[in-house]
């Protein structure tokens, strides 16, 4: 078990700085971040995080009640923001299915029912859970973690389309 959680710990930590880090153009950010080393990771950037995530932590854990609900914050704004892309990838799987001309070597899903019933549960199970991610702080009558909850992903999310908006104009 201790395998499973160190190496699901490793891609949790290295595939968002990647897909981050790698999948934005090179322009965005300074040489040294995106400068892969011998084993093609982005050596720097993940030192990088490592001292921003140390930094959080020792904030976190003394930093007092304030602190605390800075990281409960977070972590729902996490939470939300790293789920709700599910929704369009598994939104698209009955589509997927439909297309006769991909080889697939293997097939799981055999029937239209089966496509569609998992495909609901699980649409249903993530947006429930976003939904209760949101009502939770509210029901706690904690607005200001329900605000940040919301606004953190919508901000960001516009931010990144407008990075988006002006890398394609260039």
């Amino acid at each position: 078990m201790f395998m499973a959680y160190l190496g699901s710990f490793f891609v949790l930590i290295y595939s968002p700085l990647k897909s981050f880090i790698l999948g934005s153009p090179k322009k965005l950010w300074p040489a040294k971040i995106t400068k892969l080393n011998k084993a093609g990771v982005p050596a720097f950037a993940m030192w990088c995080q490592a001292a921003i995530v140390a930094i959080f932590v020792f904030f976190i854990s003394f930093g007092g009640s304030d602190a605390q609900s800075f990281y409960t914050i977070l972590t729902d704004m996490a939470n939300i923001s790293t789920t709700f892309p599910y929704l369009f990838l598994i939104g698209a799987f009955p589509f997927f299915k439909r297309r006769h001309d991909l080889n697939r070597p293997f097939v799981i899903y055999k029937t239209k029912f089966s496509v569609y019933s998992t495909t609901i549960l699980v649409l249903l199970v993530l947006i429930f859970g976003i939904i209760f991610t949101v009502i939770e702080p509210i029901l706690e009558h904690d607005l200001i973690t329900a605000f940040w909850t919301i606004i953190g992903p919508v901000l960001f999310g516009a931010i990144a389309w407008i990075f988006y908006v002006v890398h394609e104009k260039n």
